[in-house]
């Protein structure tokens, strides 16, 4: 999960904000800035003495925003495999494109980033802020949709999967099942991009509030110079570079830039049969007229026999 001070663009998730502490004060009262103190890691000392000078003044607000920066996890994706300036910016039109299925790369990433969890953090969401309770009981305010979504996608968790020692302590599936529906409701956010932000638009609020439409400005909007990425992106809470394997049966589709070898075609369907990988294979080919689409390549047939592979790409994919 990257963090935004990785990204190409100096301008994404990094835009001014406004100190909007006292609003949430009002709405969720003192320990829940004290806590958002605490989740990015600061003492206990100096969590009591950044929550009090957030409400007096906004001198810790840039030392406050850029901690919260440092701590989020992004997965940045496209809607679209055949946009050519994509192609030219990450792959230099050699690398490769992966489809993924979004259900399963929930239901992965909740997995993943509790696994990665540490205990002190585990046992603080766990204890404190009572991840274990039915979702319904812990947030009776949460949107009947969302919760039937995540509902849905958390009951297909095989739950020998979590591995998170704080939680196999705890010796109780129906609480675990909980836990992972409320980090999935509470912790993980996924929305596509809105491109409508002026360069000198409007300051986005400090906290993020879901409710909140003014929050969307702070990680979902970007100008309308990036439209052309049609871009949808994952956020995790606390997962600021975390690495989360999301399993190789995620993957639907692997596309090829136009100018890859035949020769590293051959070696990752090697790959992807060496690892029973169940997904299409396609390369993009250029359009008459400008512009790439996807062209299937067979290689499920193949398997067993890569010399025929090489013959049949050769025929079907002669090299410039």
């Amino acid at each position: 999960m990257a963090c935004p001070y990785d990204f190409n663009d100096p301008c994404d998730c990094q835009r001014d904000v406004i100190n909007n502490s006292q609003q949430r004060v009002d709405s969720k009262g003192m320990d829940w800035l004290k806590r958002k103190m605490k989740e990015l890691d600061f003492s206990d000392v100096e969590c009591d003495d950044l929550a009090n000078s957030l409400l007096a003044n906004d001198s810790n607000v840039k030392l406050i925003h850029r901690r919260m920066l440092e701590r989020l996890g992004i997965l940045c994706m496209t809607s679209t495999q055949s946009d050519s300036l994509m192609w030219g910016y990450y792959a230099n039109n050699e690398g490769l494109c992966i489809e993924y299925d979004v259900t399963k790369i929930v239901r992965n990433i909740v997995i993943g980033y509790i696994n990665k969890m540490s205990f002190t953090t585990t046992r603080y969401l766990y204890q404190d802020e009572k991840y274990f309770q039915i979702p319904e009981q812990r947030t009776p305010t949460l949107c009947s949709d969302n919760l039937k979504k995540a509902k849905e996608i958390i009951r297909r968790i095989d739950i020998k999967k979590i591995t998170n020692r704080y939680l196999a302590e705890q010796k109780n599936d129906l609480n675990i099942l909980n836990f992972a529906i409320n980090v999935l409701l509470k912790r993980i956010y996924a929305q596509s991009i809105i491109y409508n932000i002026s360069p000198d638009g409007s300051p986005s609020p400090l906290f993020f509030n879901r409710t909140d439409k003014a929050s969307e400005t702070k990680y979902f909007r970007k100008t309308k110079t990036w439209k052309h990425e049609d871009e949808f992106r994952f956020i995790v809470s606390l997962g600021g570079r975390l690495a989360i394997n999301i399993g190789k049966e995620c993957i639907k589709n692997i596309y090829l830039g136009c100018n890859m070898s035949n020769e590293r075609i051959i070696a990752i369907a090697y790959l992807m049969a060496k690892n029973n990988l169940n997904a299409g294979l396609y390369k993009m080919r250029r359009l008459k007229n400008c512009g790439l689409a996807p062209q299937s390549i067979e290689w499920t047939i193949y398997k067993d026999h890569m010399d025929l592979f090489e013959k049949h790409l050769n025929d079907n994919f002669p090299e410039d």
